[in-house]
């Protein structure tokens, strides 16, 4: 198997996930709570 992985990359996770790409993924992750309770607001106004 080729590996494409660039010189100097962290990866994360079973899948190899780019290490900055998880963090920035994982801060909204976190969130969709919050976000969903949002939505939800928004459309009851409507």
């Amino acid at each position: 198997m080729k590996s494409v992985i660039e010189p100097g990359t962290t990866l994360f996770g079973f899948i190899g996930f780019d290490v900055k790409a998880f963090l920035k993924s994982y801060s909204v992750f976190k969130k969709l709570p919050l976000l969903q309770d949002k939505l939800r607001e928004l459309e009851k106004k409507q």
